[in-house]
């Protein structure tokens, strides 16, 4: 890992640090949404939230980073099995879907965390839109997938051809295990060279 870029903490004010992620259980239809019958999502408190969404919460209390969530305007069956078809489609179409969340002062950043569940060994076509949506120019990027068992894939090399102008490092891989056993702690180690106490 390339230890240059170094996040900083906020303490209160402005951070440099966007934690953005795509996360199922918000670009999925909400009808019976459960952390039993769905996957990739589970309860938190009384709240369901995605994996990739946990992961990045969990960040955030490590880097005291700005939380974002890209949302898409057509949204993801809750069934495991139809959204990732759905996914699947869209990569082999190239259909791009509209974003209908955006972010405010994106040049503050010089860090963007960038989270995702590796979808066929690939990124969410949610992702390839994001980073057509923004000035990647001297940004650090740090990508991080949530997976079952493919890691992170192709992913990188995809970020890095999408945004040739940012950093893009080599990134972190979270295994669905790791989710529920010491996340705090692997990111703790995975965020090490990074992360200025």
């Amino acid at each position: 890992m390339k230890e240059t870029s170094q996040i900083s903490y906020s303490n209160g004010t402005k951070s440099n640090v966007l934690i953005a992620y795509f996360t199922g259980a918000d670009n999925m239809t909400q009808d019976d949404l459960d952390a039993v019958s769905s996957a990739s999502v589970k309860v938190v408190g009384k709240e369901i939230v995605g994996n990739t969404e946990y992961a990045a919460m969990k960040m955030q209390e490590l880097t005291h980073g700005d939380l974002f969530s890209i949302q898409t305007e057509k949204l993801y069956s809750q069934n495991y099995t139809l959204s990732t078809i759905q996914a699947l489609g869209e990569q082999i179409l190239n259909i791009k879907p509209d974003l209908v969340s955006h972010v405010d002062d994106f040049e503050q950043y010089d860090v963007i965390l960038l989270g995702y569940p590796a979808w066929w060994m690939d990124v969410p076509i949610a992702i390839e839109e994001f980073l057509e949506e923004y000035d990647f120019s001297d940004k650090t990027v740090i990508p991080f997938t949530t997976h079952v068992s493919s890691g992170l894939g192709d992913t990188v090399e995809k970020i890095q051809k999408l945004i040739p102008e940012a950093d893009v490092l080599s990134g972190i891989s979270i295994q669905e295990e790791e989710l529920n056993n010491n996340l705090e702690q692997s990111l703790s180690r995975q965020l090490a060279g990074y992360v200025v106490e």
